[in-house]
């Protein structure tokens, strides 16, 4: 039975994006040790799975984008986990899914390791339903007060973690990994 990651980048006040739902503030922390990670965690990956807004976002830039995620990107299997989107695919290896969230992770699970990146909503889902094994927190060095929006946790009730792994990139970034107890 394959794992499920959860993939999510945050400001150090808890902050997914800003409060016009961008992150600009993210690719300013980002180096080559950095860049490295992303790829293999991309590349372990058997399946990503994302809801419709980090679909519409990524759609914009990966299909063009060039380099070895890019590649990885593109050639993956993307499930995209929407009631609202149905097509066209814009996206190559990508199909859309209005299945009830449970029965679809755990029939993808039975097919190998899924990578959910971004998707704030989703992995808040995931989590309510003990369906995340791996929570990885890209910790960029930002605080962004005021200027928050989508805060990573709103809503989410009281839950355990684990800490398993930490790692500091490019003397910038880090990433803390945890698995969560409560399932």
């Amino acid at each position: 039975m394959g794992k499920l990651t959860a993939s999510l980048f945050v400001s150090l006040d808890g902050y997914a994006t800003d409060i016009k739902e961008e992150m600009a503030w993210v690719s300013s922390n980002t180096g080559p040790e950095k860049a490295d990670f992303d790829y293999e965690l991309h590349a372990a990956a058997d399946v990503l799975v994302m809801g419709r807004v980090t679909y519409e976002i990524m759609v914009a830039y990966w299909p063009h984008a060039e380099g070895r995620l890019a590649s990885v990107m593109n050639k993956t299997r993307k499930v995209i986990l929407t009631r609202t989107v149905t097509g066209p695919d814009m996206w190559e290896n990508t199909v859309f899914d209005k299945g009830d969230l449970s029965e679809r992770i755990t029939a993808l699970k039975r097919e190998g390791d899924i990578l959910v990146p971004g998707s704030v909503a989703l992995v808040r889902s995931l989590m309510r339903q003990g369906l995340v094994d791996r929570l990885v927190m890209h910790v960029s060095p930002v605080i962004l007060g005021p200027d928050g929006g989508r805060s990573l946790f709103e809503g989410y009730g009281m839950g355990a973690l684990a800490l398993e792994d930490t790692k500091v990139f490019d003397h910038n970034v880090v990433v803390l990994e945890y698995r969560p107890l409560m399932k």
